[in-house]
């Protein structure tokens, strides 16, 4: 196996909604409580940031992870060893420690910054199918696959017949990455705001549906057909039952900074903010809703909605 993404940058709790999503997913599918009986791979783990978030979104699951880097999979021994089973990646390693209800390959199936030749020397799509086909084959029936930042898209891969996307309030896209077609042609853009925001550009609208640049957990299900997996993960109703009451809001464009000639050429995800007040005073709480235009111009998309997230009065972070 060699290594796709050449850089070891992790970060804790870097996709939560996504882990989120998953577990969800696993839960409705009679996951017990914390993940107990289940079996979940970090593919790519880097120094082990994910494995640490894997352990507290599922604390009772049996945590693996592999990696290609043995620099980096030392790091990860010395920092949350204790935590999971790290082994060299490989497809026999992978095959006996399987199968696994969970596999999360954030940021490892991609090459970012893009090369600077043509993207498919660098990654042939044969290749990205070939690990995608690997990961899924490691799956438990109705385990779920979770890919982030992947340089191209899994519903083009054979593998992706057995299974369902899993859509969630929790989820607003797939990554930032470039993305690109399975002739390495250029179908999304990576670029960066002047507030320093990442943002993404279409570059070719043909064959790109509004969900392949959201999809990024999916179910395995063969018997089912296809149909996407609905998660509901949104409750407002303990801010209602405290008594929090609205108070203002305010919207945020990641486009906000571009030169209006450049707005155009990246798509518009904005975030509108609701702030809640404590009746005891004190604290707000806020959430924020994203949505963006649909790529076919039909209209806005409504993504997720992220939240409540707490503020203290008098914070100085």
């Amino acid at each position: 196996m060699e290594r796709v993404q050449p850089h070891p940058h992790t970060l804790l709790l870097r996709n939560p909604g996504v882990m989120a999503t998953a577990r969800a997913c696993l839960a409705a599918r009679g996951a017990g409580e914390g993940g107990e009986g289940l079996k979940l791979l970090s593919f790519g783990c880097s120094l082990g940031d994910e494995l640490a978030s894997l352990k507290l979104m599922f604390p009772a699951a049996r945590v693996y992870g592999c990696d290609i880097d043995e620099t980096s999979l030392a790091v990860a021994r010395r920092s949350v060893g204790a935590l999971a089973e790290l082994f060299a990646a490989s497809p026999e390693a992978i095959a006996a420690r399987g199968p696994f209800d969970l596999i999360c390959a954030f940021s490892c199936l991609c090459v970012h910054p893009p090369p600077p030749g043509p993207f498919a020397e660098a990654l042939p799509f044969a290749r990205f199918e070939a690990l995608a086909a690997m990961l899924a084959e490691a799956l438990t029936p109705g385990g779920c696959l979770a890919l982030y930042n992947a340089s191209y898209r899994f519903q083009r891969t054979a593998a992706h017949r057995g299974f369902r996307p899993v859509r969630s309030d929790a989820v607003c896209r797939s990554g930032f990455v470039n993305l690109y077609d399975e002739d390495g042609r250029l179908k999304l853009e990576y670029g960066t705001s002047p507030s320093g925001v990442s943002v993404r550009g279409v570059r070719d609208a043909a064959d790109l549906d509004e969900f392949d640049i959201v999809d990024c957990v999916f179910a395995r299900d063969e018997a089912v057909g296809g149909a996407p997996i609905p998660i509901s993960l949104y409750d407002p109703a303990p801010l209602i039952a405290g008594g929090y009451v609205p108070t203002f809001t305010w919207t945020r464009s990641e486009l906000d900074g571009f030169p209006d000639a450049e707005r155009s050429r990246w798509i518009d995800m904005r975030r509108a903010y609701r702030a809640w007040a404590s009746p005891r005073g004190g604290e707000i709480l806020y959430e924020y809703e994203v949505s963006r235009a649909r790529l076919d111009g039909a209209g806005d998309l409504r993504l997720a909605i992220y939240g409540p997230g707490g503020v203290q009065l008098g914070d100085k972070a």
